[in-house]
């Protein structure tokens, strides 16, 4: 029965030192995992709900579509849109560039369509969003041919009254 006893005592502290690094490894994981949610990350809806991302990507999308194509017979058709998917500075710098846009659209009848070749949300709140978007324009001339371009934006977008309205485009 001596023998048994060194046994024990070794078998006791193997099974000691396995508890305390069970309890510190649960300890170390928990104060990690509280860090990483109460980080701003954390209240990044645009990692969490899927329904909220995809509302901001149909609206931007659809509201960058509508402002950045043009028809020389209908130029207040995009002014109208820019009303409904611009806010703020975005709206007013746009329409200081739309001016010269449609002059030269009119002196050269052009066509321009415009599709959102890809987008992404980087960052998402309840009234905020930031996203990453790639545009593709095609441009029709009476004259010439036709000629393809692509944008690459930076977009924030702001929830005014319940709809998501971009607020700020930054050409990358």
């Amino acid at each position: 029965m001596s023998g048994d006893m060194p046994a024990r005592r070794r078998l006791l502290a193997v099974l000691v030192t396995v508890l305390v690094a069970a309890v510190a490894a649960s300890v170390f994981f928990g104060v990690r995992a509280h860090e990483l949610r109460s980080t701003p990350s954390a209240a990044n809806a645009a990692l969490a709900d899927p329904e909220a991302t995809e509302e901001v990507i149909e609206r931007v999308s659809a509201g960058l579509k509508a402002v950045f194509s043009y028809d020389y017979t209908n130029l207040a058709r995009t002014e109208r849109a820019v009303g409904l998917a611009l806010t703020g500075s975005a709206a007013s710098e746009y329409r200081t560039e739309f001016e010269a846009a449609a002059k030269r659209a009119k002196r050269e009848k052009l066509v321009r369509t415009s599709s959102v070749r890809s987008i992404g949300v980087r960052e998402l709140s309840a009234e905020r969003a930031e996203l990453l978007v790639f545009l593709d324009q095609q441009t029709l001339r009476t004259k010439g041919a036709p000629a393809s371009s692509t944008a690459t934006l930076d977009v924030t977008a702001h929830r005014v009254d319940g709809t998501w309205r971009i607020a700020a485009i930054t050409s990358l």
